[in-house]
């Protein structure tokens, strides 16, 4: 192991590695007990979202499968399309990220801009809009949904080198010279659902809790390649398998989501191998985080397969926040996972689906022509066809035959069907909006309107989604200061259709630039017809006067091309401000931007900041205002003498003034 155990008495860590192995087992078997209830609560939504709605529990064994028996069931899947809906408008808009500079120095900004264009690079190359949708859709069904960080060493670009890591060269079989190719390392980011994330019991907090666990499921090709001391033979005599309801979910992928084929049944036991290779078996690898304390500073982390302790060394980076970022559909005040809605919407799933079945059952009953006839009539089953011009013969001395009325089904059981359609429209928040916008709006103001007052109950879950998407940005800018010792190189889209550039960097550059925020509600979606008619207004008013960003925002409908223009002008004020401030003085020069700099200079002199500087230099900064004040005044020029207008001995003098 790489970290030494802390063996003293002072404390209550375990004092060896068999201690800290079943330590770990220990935490990991009571939590899973303790959130038992959950799981069968997350594998039930994800059940009904595939279409598996007839379920069986049975207490006592904890086990969960489908009820194949159920074939005379009436299935209508209204929740599947509320998750895709829902997921829908949850990722339609994809956050903007800005980075703000904590210093107006331009070192500092440019550092700032280099961060910013940074995360832009890793949400592109990390394939982040994918992820943020999968993450979302976890969110949906379970409640929550989690964003793994982390610094990977082998990923990146790739160096080639003639030369091993001990500096020698090295030849194949056939003599000739090997090459080896050193990565660079990059900043990863996965996906991981309910059940892959396990904290203590009572814990409501990520960033609160004394550890973190992550189970993956990985082959044994996966766990070599990360753990060398991976002993096979000894993970397989006690394996860490998946939880019952992990079992099931897995298995409702493989089956057909109406036909129910095969058992549907995956809470057996492992029993054996498997795959009948050992290579090609899969096992649980639990990743522990543990909080730095006063006894490990730095952290541990350990990972455990079955009985056998694979990784103990302190946290791989200095940052002291877990890798993990927790994003939720609906906020849970009282635990550690979130709510979801599809739990609130399953008892009424199930009611409509029971009203379903009985008007289909009355259907079968009652919808086909059935006749009254008499016992005794003589009239047979094959009387009665569809043939033209038949003669249906009966006994004279019995009443004649007469085809029965069908009794409709009561209008409250129509009504009770619509009612359920209401009530999962209500409960999952997907309200439609019967109020009419206001008077004298524009067609595309009035779907604006509208568009957001549909959508004003997501507000709370976007904003969950947007505070994840910020603490990711921090922890990779954190990754990037640390990492990056060489020099990076990604591109950048300018501002102009088919504007691109590199931009060559490394963590220094980046002068710790960490403070991650929003763009203007980004995570809320936009109508773009309701953006393009906002555009026309800033035209007609004014207030956008360049055309090739008015026609660049306008053809793309965001709004957020306007919000990055650029003002040199400013730039020079905040620049001379610095100098200013290390005791430089300015010149001021008649193409300056004088009221910019009146503006800016005379908000400056009212902060503490300035109150702050030596008197010197708070003399330096009144003279720079007043300079750029007189530059303002209009030029005037001397007085002409009136005495000598029109005179051919130029100006005359007063009498006893002398000539």
């Amino acid at each position: 192991m790489s970290l030494k155990i802390d063996k003293s008495k002072d404390h209550g860590f375990p004092k060896d590695e068999d201690a800290w192995l079943r330590a770990v087992l220990d935490m990991i078997s009571v939590a899973l007990n303790e959130r038992q209830g959950l799981e069968a609560q997350w594998a039930r939504n994800i059940a009904y979202y595939f279409g598996f709605q007839h379920l069986l529990y049975d207490p006592m064994t904890r086990y969960i499968q489908v009820d194949i028996g159920r074939s005379d069931a009436y299935i209508i899947n209204r929740i599947s399309s509320f998750v895709e809906q829902r997921v829908a408008k949850l990722s339609r808009s994809k956050p903007t990220l800005a980075v703000i500079p904590d210093k107006t120095d331009p070192v500092t900004i440019k550092a700032a801009d280099i961060s910013e264009k940074l995360l832009r690079h890793l949400w592109k190359v990390n394939d982040k809009d994918e992820k943020l949708e999968d993450a979302i859709l976890f969110a949906v069904l379970s409640g929550s949904a989690f964003k793994k960080v982390l610094w990977d060493s082998e990923a990146g670009d790739g160096i080639r080198d003639d030369l091993d890591e001990d500096g020698n060269i090295t030849f194949s079989e056939d003599g000739r010279m090997q090459s080896h190719v050193y990565h660079m390392g990059e900043i990863t980011n996965a996906v991981r659902d309910c059940f892959q994330i396990l904290v203590p019991p009572g814990v409501r907090k990520l960033e609160k809790s004394e550890w973190v666990t992550d189970r993956q499921a990985m082959n044994v090709e996966e766990i070599r390649a990360k753990h060398k001391d991976f002993n096979i033979d000894k993970a397989l005599k006690s394996p860490t398998v998946n939880t019952r309801f992990e079992k099931f979910v897995a298995s409702l992928g493989i089956n057909a989501p109406y036909g129910y084929g095969g058992s549907g049944f995956a809470g057996v036991e492992r029993s054996g191998n498997r795959s009948g290779c050992k290579d090609f078996e899969t096992m649980v690898v639990n990743e522990m985080w543990l909080k730095p304390n006063s006894v490990y500073k730095d952290g541990i982390q350990i990972a455990v397969c079955g009985n056998q302790l694979l990784l103990f060394d302190k946290w791989p980076f200095d940052h002291k926040k877990y890798p993990f970022i927790k994003i939720d559909e609906h906020t849970n005040p009282y635990g550690f996972y979130g709510i979801s809605t599809v739990s609130r919407l399953i008892p009424i799933q199930r009611h409509y689906n029971e009203s379903r079945t009985q008007i289909a059952k009355n259907k079968r009953l009652m919808a086909n022509g059935k006749w009254w006839a008499p016992l005794g009539s003589g009239l047979s089953e094959e009387s009665l066809t569809d043939e033209e011009g038949e003669v249906v013969q009966s006994n004279g001395n019995m009443a004649r035959p007469e085809q029965m009325a069908i009794a409709p089904l009561p209008n409250y059981v129509i009504q009770d069907l619509q009612q359920d359609v209401l009530d999962i429209r209500d409960v999952g928040g997907e309200r439609s909006v019967d109020q009419q916008p206001f008077s004298g709006l524009t067609a595309g103001v009035a779907i604006e309107t509208m568009a957001e007052l549909a959508d004003i109950g997501l507000g709370p879950s976007i904003k969950n989604i947007e505070r994840g998407c910020i603490n990711e940005g921090k922890i990779e800018l954190l990754f990037a200061n640390e990492f990056y010792t060489d020099q990076r190189t990604i591109g950048v889209i300018g501002d102009h259709i088919g504007e691109l550039s590199q931009l060559i960097f490394k963590n220094t550059d980046l002068a710790y630039q960490t403070d991650v925020t929003l763009q203007m509600e980004a995570g809320f979606g936009q109508s773009k017809s309701g953006v393009r008619q906002t555009l026309i207004n800033f035209w007609d008013r004014r207030i956008v006067y360049d055309p090739d960003t008015f026609l660049k925002a306008y053809a793309t409908g965001n709004i957020d091309v306007l919000l990055r223009q650029k003002d040199p002008a400013m730039a020079v004020v905040l620049e001379d401000i610095e100098l200013m401030k290390q005791g430089g003085q300015p010149p001021v020069s008649p193409f300056d931007n004088h009221v910019v700099y009146i503006r800016v200079l005379s908000e400056f002199i009212q902060t503490p900041e300035f109150r702050r500087l030596s008197p010197n230099i708070q003399m330096m900064f009144s003279q720079v205002l007043q300079a750029h004040l007189q530059a303002m005044q209009p030029v005037q020029e001397p007085e002409q003498n009136q005495a000598a207008v029109n005179t051919p001995y130029g100006q005359q003098v007063t009498v006893g003034e002398g000539s």
